[in-house]
């Protein structure tokens, strides 16, 4: 620009800016936001809407990210700046990103108090930061979708995705928050209640425990399978007996919550537990169909990674699909490889190929990184790579790790040094993490030669024997290898 003799003007650096705000690029976002002042230039709302999208896509966010977006929060406030919906949305992201979940549900607070509209895009963005609190961010979840229905907010398809993320992800934290929301809404109906209609009451002493359920079938069963009730009195018993069939269980995503018979949870620590607590697929597809929701492949393949460990709920899964017709894709295939494999359910695993012929699909480098996970020992390692060669596809330095780290765990150094030979005849560099496993090997190789037990058996001079190859392979290969060291995430914009 200056050879051509041009200034930039407040619409050029806000381009700059809203670009390495996608970017993460936060420390140039603010350099050039520090310019603009600095040269006397308008700063429009949509820059600041940058400088915030660049906080929550900072490599650092809980560091870097935060900070800044704390700071910038400060001085907008200071200078009673007038937030807008756009700019909103993008606090919410930079601080539920960043880890600050307070913040972000203060700044949905603000905008009711400031009569900025709310819609649905405004709950999505609080579910999103919910995905990054690990430890409870379900029952966060819980409490967004509940607020989200009281304001009269239709979910969307994105909502619902996110919502399965959640449950795949994130923990419930103490159970007890989740019955007493339950609580509140029972306090909220017997209000409703006439004090003489005793049996509209729900018994005091039920106690409901969700388990985790085996397949689809016993989800749809829930109300048989996954319920213990702990009964003091025959009268109690009567009344749960009485109404097993008239919806006592928990309806938490519909638009009226209902608490049904449920005054204590079990665990949630499993996602599979989480999914039981909302009914199962059965009962969200039904739930999405009520709110006029179509489901998508994505919908499907983060609800197949909460699924019970079973192989029966999967099918009943595809059926699904089936049903509305939707087919999968490669994509959800590789996840289910993934999750049997997982489960150490080696044969199932390999049988997902055969589905995918069926589908007319053909694997990609992923699905052999989810085939590689099965692989625990040199042969079948071996008719991996073979059949990777066959189908014209390179083995990365990802499905190198997994067979290296599967050999590991076995002990078989036979495997781990055929498999360094492979990762040097394909010219794959290790990087960080490989060595520091391949590192904690050669420590415990070095421990098993330093043992010198009188009354050793043959197995044990036979690991003796292995662990003397592999430290003289591995000294040998390390020395030849290049070490892939992380790049620095901002060296490509230098």
């Amino acid at each position: 620009m200056p050879a051509a003799g041009s200034k930039p003007n407040n619409y050029c650096f806000q381009v700059l800016i809203n670009a390495c705000g996608h970017a993460g690029y936060t420390k140039k976002a603010f350099q050039l936001y520090n310019q603009m002042k600095k040269r006397g230039l308008k700063v429009e709302p949509v820059a600041y809407t940058g400088l915030f999208l660049a906080c929550a896509h900072s490599p650092w966010p809980t560091i870097d990210g935060l900070q800044r977006a704390t700071h910038l929060r400060s001085y907008l406030l200071e200078k009673n700046f007038q937030f807008n919906q756009i700019i909103c949305h993008a606090m919410i992201k930079a601080f539920g990103w960043c880890g600050d979940m307070g913040t972000a549900f203060q700044v949905v607070d603000e905008m009711i108090q400031d009569g900025i509209m709310v819609t649905t895009e405004t709950m999505s963005f609080l579910l999103q930061a919910c995905i990054t609190n690990k430890e409870a961010g379900f029952w966060h979840a819980v409490k967004v979708w509940r607020k989200m229905r009281e304001l009269k907010l239709q979910p969307n398809i994105h909502s619902y995705n996110l919502l399965m993320r959640i449950i795949k992800d994130c923990g419930a934290g103490d159970p007890k928050f989740i019955i007493d929301l339950l609580k509140e809404d029972d306090q909220h109906s017997l209000k409703k209640t006439d004090p003489s209609r005793k049996h509209n009451l729900i018994p005091e002493t039920s106690n409901l425990k969700v388990k985790s359920l085996e397949s689809e079938k016993n989800l749809r069963n829930i109300q048989e399978d996954s319920v213990v009730y702990h009964l003091e009195n025959n009268n109690s018993a009567e009344n749960v007996n009485k109404n097993l069939s008239k919806g006592v269980f928990p309806d938490i995503l519909g638009k009226r919550l209902a608490a049904g018979y449920a005054v204590a949870l079990g665990a949630l620590d499993h996602p599979s537990d989480r999914l039981a607590l909302l009914g199962g697929p059965s009962n969200i597809l039904m739930q999405m169909k009520r709110d006029k929701v179509i489901p998508n492949l994505k919908t499907f393949t983060q609800m197949l990674e909460s699924l019970p460990p079973d192989t029966q709920a999967e099918q009943v899964l595809l059926e699904s699909m089936k049903n509305l017709k939707l087919q999968p894709d490669t994509q959800f295939f590789n996840m289910l490889i993934k999750k049997r494999n997982f489960r150490q359910d080696i044969k199932a695993a390999q049988e997902v190929i055969i589905q995918m012929q069926h589908y007319h699909l053909l694997p990609d480098i992923i699905t052999y990184g989810c085939l590689a996970l099965g692989c625990h020992n040199l042969h079948c390692a071996s008719q991996l790579l073979k059949d990777m060669d066959a189908n014209y596809f390179q083995p990365n330095i990802e499905i190198m790790t997994i067979l290296v780290k599967n050999s590991l765990v076995k002990q078989d150094y036979a495997f781990t040094v055929a498999m360094l030979k492979k990762m040097q005849e394909k010219a794959i560099s290790p990087h960080d993490f490989l060595l520091s496993r391949l590192e904690q090997a050669r420590i415990r190789a070095q421990n098993i030669l330093l043992d010198e037990d009188e009354n050793s058996t043959l197995i044990q001079e036979k690991k003796k024997r292995a662990a003397k190859i592999f430290l003289s392979a591995y000294k040998i290969w390390l020395k030849d290898s290049e070490v892939q060291l992380p790049e620095h995430p901002w060296t490509q914009y230098r």
